[in-house]
């Protein structure tokens, strides 16, 4: 039963929803995760949860077993007052775990929530290090917050810690409305680049409120969150789009070489011309903005006049 209940969960969550466990449901899960000894020494767990079923009222965890935790949650991210937001490497996967001791043991109160994150490097069909010489990147895997402590910002937190601790945070593929609305309005506000991986998993800039209609963007992929210094690339190709949104821009696909491409371009007057012999994956000409993925770079394209200017990613 026990298992059956995970699977359910994880199913929901790749659905983009946060889980609706309890705070003991998600403590259980986060000590004793494959077996024990995850995040948590399987001994220490142990010393907690003794103490977590034994608890009655309001009291909060014995000072002891909060510095048990402490010390081996990882590395602390966040800490105001009670609060406190870790992240550790766990097999393939970064967790972050969020307790709040101000609060209760029983039931497990203190725990509200966890963010799993895998290292974008760890992805076989994309290199930000390779695009943007950045290599602290990582994608949203699950985020689960308990059903206590929903709509109270705590899920918030945990986000500004991966922020706070990448370079580059995508979401996961599939976002809810919930989590769209944090993306779109708390990540964005404090983001100093906000995008889209397009087609080839290149970073397309979002200008405006224009470019964040989730219908204009289902056909695009991970949002993306730039924190810190915004790699010189991306300020060029926001000049390049000078506005365009990742919606109005059509994207082609071809195996010829980055050579033969260029002379392609040099030699059109309109991004319809490439219609013939290259594959249109999304997107409208009408626009005269696009970009073109090929086996080597991604290479963007605007109507001049009669002429093509061409940017190279």
């Amino acid at each position: 039963m026990i298992r059956l209940k995970k699977i359910l969960n994880e199913l929901d969550v790749n659905r983009g929803h946060f889980t609706k466990d309890s705070s003991m449901d998600l403590l259980e899960d986060y000590f004793y995760t494959d077996g024990g000894d995850g995040v948590i020494p399987k001994s220490i767990a142990d010393k907690v949860m003794k103490v977590v079923d034994g608890s009655e009222g309001d009291k909060p965890l014995p000072k002891d077993l909060q510095s048990l935790i402490v010390s081996k949650a990882g590395i602390k991210v966040y800490g105001s007052g009670t609060i406190y937001i870790f992240k550790k490497k766990v097999s393939d996967r970064i967790i972050y775990s969020g307790f709040d001791f101000s609060q209760p043991a029983k039931n497990g109160l203190f725990f509200f929530g966890r963010l799993f994150t895998v290292k974008m490097s760890n992805k076989v069909n994309y290199s930000p290090k390779k695009q943007l010489n950045i290599d602290n990147a990582e994608e949203i895997h699950l985020s689960q917050v308990s059903k206590e402590y929903l709509g109270k910002g705590y899920g918030k937190l945990l986000y500004d810690a991966a922020m706070k601790t990448t370079d580059i945070l995508y979401s996961d593929g599939v976002l809810y409305g919930g989590s769209f609305k944090l993306w779109i309005n708390h990540i964005r506000r404090n983001s100093k680049f906000f995008g889209v991986s397009g087609w080839g998993d290149v970073i397309l800039p979002i200008f405006s409120e224009d470019g964040l209609n989730k219908t204009e963007l289902r056909n695009l992929n991970r949002l993306v969150a730039i924190t810190k210094k915004v790699p010189t690339q991306l300020i060029k190709l926001q000049e390049f789009l000078n506005g365009k949104e990742p919606h109005e821009l059509v994207a082609f696909y071809t195996r010829d070489t980055f050579r033969n491409v260029i002379r392609d371009i040099e030699s059109f007057g309109a991004l319809e011309d490439f219609k013939e012999d290259y594959e249109e994956l999304s997107g409208d000409v009408k626009y005269g903005v696009g970009y073109i993925v090929t086996g080597n770079a991604t290479i963007f394209v605007k109507e001049s006049g009669d002429d093509l200017e061409y940017f190279v990613l």
